[in-house]
């Protein structure tokens, strides 16, 4: 903790807007939540859509070990589901 992974995260995010590209930032539980709720509310086919738009999908782990078996249960195998993969888009060095 406190060695500016989130801003190094919005920086690199901030800059691939700059450039042109679709771009949503969400920390891990926001994430998870907004998975869960879409399964809920029948609408996560929606959701898929959306962040498939996405050029880069940036995830900020926040207290990981708080929310470890939350993300492993429900965040991640619903990554999988969404089909979705890290990448680096284009012209961003990493």
């Amino acid at each position: 903790p406190g060695t500016g992974k989130s801003h190094l995260a919005t920086a690199l995010a901030s800059e691939a807007c700059a450039r042109g590209y679709k771009v949503r930032f969400y920390r891990a539980t926001e994430l998870v939540t907004t998975l869960i709720e879409a399964r809920d509310e029948r609408s996560f086919l929606r959701l898929k859509t959306q962040l498939a738009k996405l050029d880069l999908l940036v995830l900020d782990l926040c207290r990981y070990r708080d929310y470890a078996e939350m993300i492993a249960a429900a965040g991640l195998s619903a990554l999988c589901l969404l089909g979705l993969s890290a990448f680096r888009p284009a012209g961003l060095s990493a």
